[in-house]
């Protein structure tokens, strides 16, 4: 059985760390909508896992990026 995307320690932080970079709080909606899409049944490729094996590859990278919070933020919409 697959892990929830929940279970991923890594993807709250990311979510909190992208919009603290603004300096704005993250939308309360935003998340668990952004969620459900991802979770569709159609979205064979861009599901919550492959968005969570993302952030696993961006993680270590951010700190070379000049917008870290932008970046971030665009891997978590890219799709």
């Amino acid at each position: 059985m697959q892990a929830s995307f929940h279970d991923h320690p890594l993807c709250l932080r990311s979510w909190q760390r992208a919009w603290s970079a603004w300096g704005v709080a993250a939308p309360d909606d935003a998340l668990p909508a952004l969620l459900q899409a991802y979770a569709e049944p159609d979205r064979r490729y861009h599901s919550q896992q492959h968005l969570a094996e993302c952030l696993d590859l961006l993680e270590p990278l951010l700190k070379q990026a000049r917008h870290p919070g932008e970046v971030e933020l665009a891997m978590w919409f890219h799709d």
